[in-house]
Order: structure tokens, then sequence, then C-alpha cells
């Protein structure tokens, strides 16, 4: 693998480092949230880190985006919008549902399901990644077509976001809270 050079680094763009930053903050920050949820401190400290509305990547349709994984995103350059991960989708559903349980939020349930609904085929081709005949779910979403791999880790990410969207459903309350 290819390691980018700090000058590399110091090339990203101001837009995609405002979208990389949202996306990552979410992202850094779920074990930080995550972690003051058994806390006496919880109610306090979610007041005081001001667990921010950060809107999740979308397309200008309204859609989920996930940052694609072809390329690199250079300055005065567009970020890599193709080559978008199902794991991507799975680690934005678990940050905002986690956010959901810390803040109790409404906003956070919606930004979940706009991302579950990646999977479903809304999404930058309106192609559905999780396949009803095989129980698979592609490997990825191409500019022009999906991935028609289905391996493991990606049908993983589709069930495990499946399963954290049917418990936010339920709001099963935890006997520590």
């Amino acid at each position: 693998a290819r390691r980018s050079s700090s000058a590399e680094a110091a090339c990203i763009s101001a837009n995609c480092a405002v979208k990389a930053a949202i996306c990552f903050s979410i992202a850094l920050n779920w074990p930080r949230i995550s972690g003051t949820r058994f806390s006496e401190k919880s109610n306090r400290f979610c007041s005081a880190s001001g667990v921010a509305r950060y809107p999740i990547q979308t397309s200008p349709a309204g859609h989920f985006q996930p940052i694609g994984s072809d390329g690199f995103c250079i300055r005065n350059e567009s970020q890599a919008e193709f080559d978008q991960q199902p794991l991507e989708a799975q680690a934005m559903i678990s940050a905002c549902l986690e956010a959901f349980r810390v803040t109790r939020d409404p906003f956070w349930p919606i930004e979940a399901r706009r991302a579950f609904e990646w999977f479903l085929g809304r999404n930058d081709l309106g192609l559905p990644l999780y396949d009803t005949s095989t129980g698979g779910c592609r490997d990825a979403l191409h500019r022009e077509r999906r991935n028609d791999n289905e391996g493991a880790e990606s049908s993983l990410a589709f069930y495990l976001s499946l399963a954290e969207m049917r418990l936010a459903q339920n709001v099963i309350q935890s006997p520590f809270e």
C-alpha cells in the first residue's frame, strides 16, 4: 500500500476537509459519546460537550453519500465519489444511533435511517446493494454499476445495520441507565 507524504496530506482541499471532518467527528466521537452513556455525568456531558447535530454527508438529492474510496481528495478537486463501501454506511448508522442513545435527540434516528436507505437503493445510482434473492450485500457502488461480489464484510455490514435499526425501533431500556 502506498503511503501519502506530508506534502500530499497538506494538499487536502477545504471542501473535502469540511466533509471529512463532519464524517470523522461523528465516527471519532462515537467512543466518547458511548463511554459517557453509563456515567452519572452523561446528561451534563451531553449538554456541555454539545454533541452537535452534524448532518451526515448527503448528495444534492438528499440521500446518504459516503466518501468513496476510489482515489484521494486533492486540493481544489472534489472528493472521491465512488467505490462507496457498505462499511461506511454501517459505521454511520452505528454512530448516529449511539448519539441518539446518549442525547435522545430525534435528529439522529432520522440520519441513521437516511444512511440505512443507502443499502436499499436510495443512493447515487438508485440501485439496491442488498439483494433479496441471495440475502447478500454487494461490495461497492461504482460510478456506473454495483460491484457484483457479495463478500462477508459487506453482508455483515448490512445485517449489523439492520439489527441496530430494529433494536432502535424497540427502544430497549438498560437496567443500568
